[in-house]
């Protein structure tokens, strides 16, 4: 995980002070002997402790106090503050049902570089869902901006006008950073070298989001649907599973601040691509880039 640089130490300190670590008292760090009473109690603690461990439904680390609770999240959403730069982000999300979370019905990997200065640029490569070859699309993702998609085969960026509000783009730093907004009720745990920010106030759409402990950026975001998947996707995976809840892991494999605007603009890094509209794709890539869109 990258380093934090000072600026957004110095924000996340304003915003929510870290606690001062606890000073150590002598006579807690003197060695003191045991009668064979006490030490018989703490060992029969410990054979305690690894039995809990053992059993399927221990509940695992204590959730945090709602006060520490709120704490990280101010931090965590701090953490997700603009920086004026280009995000780079790899993403992993796989898709699967929430009863068999480990038949993974849908995946795919997503390289996105978003700018965060004014030019408000964004493109992305992905294989999601199970596409056999990457696509890739970019705009702006603020007002009315076409959405170019690239056919590598000849060459091509297709542009899908886009009317009303929105671009159509799903920014999921704003959108974790929205789901931390709404922190009321939310439950905290410390676990290892992580925070687990667990939202299970509605049933039929949990999330949980963790975040690094130090930096307090995502690591892995696992939020359950409750509704059928998009009909799209069926075409990519025809005999996939039907489910009424599903189970979507977003994976944040880099999450890192870059000087170079020109890469989150697909058209500056294919200056000699050809310009065309949606209605003129092929047949072939229309069904490959379809499911991803629906």
């Amino acid at each position: 995980m990258a380093d934090l640089d000072h600026v957004l130490v110095a924000e996340l300190e304003r915003i929510a002070p870290a606690e001062p670590a606890p000073q150590p008292r002598w006579s807690e760090l003197r060695p003191r002997r045991r009668s064979p009473r006490i030490a018989a109690t703490a060992v029969a603690a410990v054979a305690a402790a690894i039995i809990a461990l053992a059993v399927p439904w221990h509940r695992g680390p204590a959730a945090l106090s709602p006060a520490d609770a709120a704490r990280i999240v101010q931090r965590a959403t701090a953490a997700l503050a603009p920086s004026g730069r280009v995000l780079r982000l790899r993403l992993h999300v796989t898709v699967a049902s929430r009863a068999h979370p480990k038949n993974v019905a849908w995946s795919g990997d997503t390289d996105m570089w978003i700018d965060e200065s004014g030019a408000q640029n964004y493109r992305l490569r992905t294989t999601f869902p199970n596409l056999p070859s990457p696509v890739q699309t970019g705009g702006a993702y603020r007002g009315t901006s076409p959405t170019y998609v690239y056919d590598a085969a000849d060459r091509t960026l297709y542009y899908v006008p886009l009317y009303g509000s929105g671009s159509g783009f799903v920014d999921p730093i704003a959108q974790a950073k929205h789901d931390l907004q709404r922190r009321a009720g939310v439950t905290v745990r410390r676990v290892g070298d992580t925070y687990r920010i667990e939202d299970d106030r509605n049933l039929r759409r949990t999330t949980v989001l963790i975040i690094d402990a130090r930096t307090y950026r995502p690591i892995q975001e696992i939020a359950t649907i409750g509704a059928g998947a998009p009909f799209a996707l069926y075409s990519q995976k025809p005999h996939a599973p039907l489910s009424a809840l599903w189970q979507t892991t977003t994976e944040y494999r880099t999450y890192e601040y870059v000087d170079d605007a020109a890469l989150a603009s697909i058209r500056a890094q294919l200056p000699h691509a050809k310009v065309g509209v949606s209605p003129d794709m092929p047949k072939a890539f229309r069904q490959q880039f379809e499911p991803w869109t629906g």
